[in-house]
């Protein structure tokens, strides 16, 4: 339970000031979603991919921790 917060917070940390998402003509991307208390459509903004570079960097400090002479190489992913 507790590594899992922790995972959690790391995971928040790396994504909280996400900046908004944009189209090729440079204006802001919106979604529209439909609360259920409110029951009208509302528009808000959209933002960039999530990123999980946090971890690369956790994985390779377990290797270097666990006396591993190989750390793995970051994954090529950056969102999943």
């Amino acid at each position: 339970m507790r590594a899992c917060t922790q995972l959690a917070i790391l995971k928040h940390d790396q994504n909280a000031g996400r900046p908004q998402a944009q189209t090729k003509d440079s204006s802001l991307k919106q979604k529209f979603v439909c609360p259920k208390g409110t029951g009208g459509w509302v528009a808000k903004p959209k933002y960039d991919d999530k990123s999980y570079q946090f971890v690369d960097v956790l994985t390779a400090l377990v290797a270097l921790k666990r006396g591993d002479t190989e750390v793995p190489p970051p994954s090529s992913q950056t969102s999943r």
